[in-house]
């Protein structure tokens, strides 16, 4: 969670409405989100719950309606075992809402962002992986994204085909880190590994980094 919190501060100027951080020990997810600048949202009492070895962070800017926590990021699943967060924008989101209606779990008000997480959340909850979750849901996606997503055991970064949106790769000790701009990595002492490709999937566990376009 620190080092997802200075992460965050390094890239307040991508959102100053709202702010999050989800990690997972292994076992539970645990988050903390609130409205306005990093500094003002966490403290050592809301950092200090937030335990585990995989987090993910994101910083709101406003891009639809509503106040600054109603779509603040990440956003979980109901059973909250899975968290996302997505920088970017889909113009089109009719194939996600057709494939969420065939599953009969298309809810009323959701962003873009909401709206995917609610999709691969369906693909996990038919005994999916995040991998195949991910292929199945990747090509209804229309648009400029990245996104990073968890499980409790598994972390996953994904980047648009046309690499509309930054995102690149760093390594911080035996682990990773992956960040929509280096000011990020270089805040907490990661060293910058490569650009994410247009199209690619990252997938982070403790077998290591695995690559698939």
């Amino acid at each position: 969670a620190r080092h997802a919190f200075f992460a965050l501060f390094a890239l307040q100027h991508r959102g100053q409405e709202a702010s999050g951080i989800t990690t997972s020990d292994g076992g539970n997810l645990y988050t903390h989100k609130g409205a306005g600048l990093v500094a003002g949202v966490y403290t050592e009492e809301t950092i200090k719950p937030l335990v585990g070895h995989i987090a993910i962070g994101h910083n709101r800017y406003s891009t639809s309606g509503g106040g600054a926590l109603d779509h603040a990021q990440p956003v979980l699943n109901a059973e909250n075992d899975f968290a996302l967060a997505h920088n970017g924008n889909l113009p089109s989101v009719k194939a996600l809402q057709e494939f969420l209606q065939s599953k009969n779990s298309l809810k009323d008000n959701r962003s873009d962002s909401e709206l995917i997480a609610d999709a691969i959340s369906a693909c996990l909850k038919e005994g999916m992986n995040l991998e195949e979750s991910v292929k199945q849901i990747f090509p209804l996606m229309t648009g400029s994204f990245s996104i990073v997503m968890m499980v409790k055991d598994t972390l996953v970064a994904i980047r648009d085909s046309y690499g509309m949106r930054p995102m690149a790769l760093g390594k911080i000790g035996n682990g990773f880190v992956v960040a929509s701009e280096t000011c990020a990595l270089q805040t907490i002492g990661a060293e910058f590994v490569r650009e994410v490709d247009p199209g690619e999937m990252l997938i982070i566990n403790k077998e290591g980094l695995k690559s698939v376009k």
